[in-house]
């Protein structure tokens, strides 16, 4: 008996270990690839995600392709603010200029910072370092993976940035955004996604993210920064967190979906591989 029992646990782990992949850095983007995306922005209530475990399938069939981007990686010393970053090897720049810069090793790509004239849509210019770097992706990718990530950014902005109601009786000689990320990701599930286009072997992320965004103001002398969030009339300041499921595919480059859940846990947002799928970003093919 104990001899069956220990078969049959034997095969039951070789089972498990045969359904799951391993998503390798022959997934990680390089210079001259296009990834192509899709977004629901109101995918309603219907999806139900089953509990954090193997051979799980997920049916985000059907969704909608209510905006589509391209993202394009192409080498760093292409991008306008590469002196900022020289010690990188990728960028990617959108359609007004925004940067972000990527350090890649065969383990792991981390974003080093962003530049361009209008950071998070707040309207201003900045060349931005994550300190230490946020990492983009990692591998091997395998079920039970976990990593925290901590960074913290901050840049100085235009002191017109502060209402007048606050500039009036602060003295302030400048400004500056403090920024903390710290990220939870844990590989939680592993299983079959189905999308327009097709079903595919994933790896399910757990991401949670706690941001926290606060604003200081220089007064000089012995005060000299001075932390005024809380006087200030922005509700993107202060303390967010997200939850977002990421799949990740073992055949292409680009997350099969990213999935953000709203405050309330119901579905707010879908992105997912766009099909037709692109065969230069299919690691299976030829370039």
């Amino acid at each position: 008996m104990r001899l069956f029992t220990t078969f049959l646990s034997f095969f039951v782990l070789v089972a498990v270990t045969q359904a799951q992949i391993t998503v390798t850095n022959s997934t990680f983007p390089v210079a001259g690839d296009n990834l192509y995306m899709a977004t629901d922005t109101a995918p309603g209530n219907a999806i139900v995600f089953p509990l954090a475990a193997g051979n799980q399938y997920w049916n985000l069939f059907p969704i909608t392709a209510d905006r589509k981007d391209t993202t394009s990686f192409v080498v760093a010393n292409q991008g306008p603010q590469f002196a900022s970053f020289n010690w990188t090897e990728l960028v990617t720049i959108d359609n007004i200029g925004n940067q972000n810069y990527y350090d890649v090793t065969t383990t792991k790509i981390d974003q080093a910072g962003y530049a361009g004239p209008d950071i998070g849509g707040l309207g201003f210019a900045a060349t931005v370092n994550f300190v230490p770097p946020v990492r983009y992706r990692t591998a091997p990718l395998t079920f039970g993976d976990l990593q925290n990530i901590e960074s913290n950014i901050e840049f100085p902005i235009n002191t017109s940035f502060l209402p007048d109601s606050v500039g009036g009786f602060i003295p302030f000689d400048s400004i500056r955004v403090r920024i903390n990320i710290n990220r939870l990701e844990f590989v939680d599930g592993y299983g079959n996604l189905t999308l327009p286009g097709g079903t595919f072997p994933v790896l399910r992320q757990r991401r949670f993210e706690v941001t926290e965004t606060r604003i200081d103001a220089f007064l000089g002398g012995f005060a000299g920064w001075v932390d005024i969030t809380d006087l200030l009339p922005f509700d993107a300041l202060g303390k967010d967190t997200t939850l977002t499921y990421n799949f990740y595919g073992d055949t292409y480059k680009e997350p099969m979906a990213e999935v953000t859940l709203a405050a309330d846990s119901s579905v707010a947002r879908i992105r997912y591989k766009l099909m037709p799928l692109s065969n230069s970003n299919d690691i299976n093919s030829s370039p």
